[in-house]
């Protein structure tokens, strides 16, 4: 009920910020010595010499027939500028996922039930070292080291998926690797702590007394109900995936809905801005909302009303 609601407040807070930033679209095209009377022609023409609730009335109204509007710099539909952008960050997420959700959850299954030893010292280690390291640092160290000085995998680029794709996934080993290390820290540190509560509990304790195999504890008992946090930061960190691919995608020259966002800022086109960050806010409510349907099956004592 409450996604309509929460998908126009964001329209709104998309709309209002790019228009308070310094500069407008006029600047960026015709650059800082234009005449006032091409830059008053130039909003003329766009409609960007209206009041800004008019603005966004008629920009609202294109979205909801399906229109995401001109780019004001490219003179061209946003809709075509932005559909070649998304299989590049649709496949960045998904194989940052694919490494992560493993890693994160291997790790810290491993900690909890090795709490103590050096196992969990060293993954402790490595939660931190994820946690703390900025994104764009991991990913320019990992172009020095394995790309420029070891020449083992492509330095930048992306390889178009229906070209050529075992080139495609060798261009995305290091982005991938540079969004997956921070969310498999936050997992890893998430599913200890989920263990460690869980392995104090009588389930547990009368699973083991039964004479249960460890294994079946674990990925019957123990997992299963930790199942809930880990689903929520999962769900949680494609909100940071969506977002964190600006930086990477500029990090490794890669095309697609980041990089094309922070272009779109640099040149203030407004209709990019707009189209992309909405479609970035719609893919991460709707995850949200995926996250709290599975809640159910995960756990039968929720009940949708």
């Amino acid at each position: 009920m409450l996604l309509v609601p929460v998908l126009l407040g964001i329209s709104i807070v998309i709309f209002a910020l790019i228009r308070v930033a310094p500069g407008g679209p006029a600047r960026a095209v015709f650059g800082p010595t234009a005449p006032p009377e091409q830059i008053e022609r130039f909003n003329r023409q766009y409609g960007l010499d209206q009041p800004v609730p008019i603005q966004y009335a008629i920009w609202l109204r294109g979205i909801l027939s399906g229109d995401l509007g001109t780019s004001l710099v490219n003179q061209l539909p946003v809709a075509a500028l932005i559909l070649p952008k998304i299989l590049p960050t649709a496949l960045l997420t998904l194989m940052a996922m694919l490494v992560s959700v493993p890693l994160g959850v291997g790790a810290g299954v491993l900690a909890a039930i090795r709490r103590g030893r050096l196992t969990d010292t060293l993954s402790r280690l490595g939660f931190l070292f994820g946690l703390s390291m900025p994104s764009f640092w991991l990913g320019i160290i990992l172009l020095v080291v394995v790309a420029v000085n070891l020449r083992l995998l492509p330095a930048g680029g992306y390889v178009p998926l229906e070209k050529d794709p075992i080139g495609c996934l060798r261009s995305m080993v290091l982005p991938t690797l540079t969004l997956a290390v921070p969310i498999a820290a936050v997992l890893s540190r998430v599913v200890r702590t989920a263990m460690l509560e869980a392995i104090g509990e009588e389930y547990v304790r009368t699973a083991r007394s039964k004479g249960l195999p460890e294994r079946i504890v674990i990925t019957r008992h123990m997992l299963r109900n930790v199942a809930l946090p880990t689903v929520t930061t999962i769900g949680l960190q494609v909100g940071y995936l969506l977002g964190g691919a600006a930086l990477i995608e500029t990090v490794f020259t890669i095309p697609g809905l980041g990089r094309g966002l922070v272009d779109a800022v640099t040149n203030r086109d407004y209709a990019m801005v707009q189209a992309i960050t909405l479609i970035i806010a719609v893919l991460t409510v709707l995850t949200a909302l995926v996250v709290d349907l599975l809640y159910v099956y995960l756990d039968p004592r929720i009940r949708l009303r």
